[in-house]
């Protein structure tokens, strides 16, 4: 595969809504770029993956519902039942519930390494499936 389980959730984890990104099944390299805003750098490596379309893979974002998702079952994992319902308010305020979320966790770096793991694991699940339908033994 060219690249590491770690390595690519890591790119995952950092994937910009804004961007598209590309996979090398042989090399392991990963490219993104704005589709709405090409340089000309951009489109010579998009002319690079439409020559070669069998070695690239576009990578798949991870639907927001999913995070809400996360954000929902990782609540009831946490002892301090005042942060649970400060939690849980933050998932109900919106538009902007993932940033209220990540703020109410804020300070409290114990909560905070628990959700990012907790994040990582999920994507790493996720990556995983991708890996698997796109023919990668894992």
């Amino acid at each position: 595969m060219g690249i590491s389980l770690s390595s690519l959730i890591n790119i995952f984890m950092q994937m910009e809504p804004e961007k598209t990104y590309f996979f090398n099944k042989k090399s392991g390299k990963v490219l993104s770029f704005s589709i709405s805003n090409l340089s000309t750098k951009d489109m010579e490596m998009l002319a690079d993956i439409k020559k070669d379309k069998a070695a690239w893979l576009p990578l798949p974002k991870r639907p927001n519902s999913e995070y809400y998702k996360d954000m929902e079952e990782f609540i009831p994992t946490l002892n301090d039942i005042k942060l649970q319902e400060r939690l849980k308010t933050a998932l109900n305020s919106g538009r902007y519930a993932s940033k209220s979320f990540r703020d109410q966790l804020m300070g409290k770096n114990y909560e905070t390494e628990k959700w990012n793991d907790f994040q990582r694991k999920r994507m790493k699940s996720f990556v995983i499936s991708f890996l698997r339908q796109s023919g990668f033994n894992i």
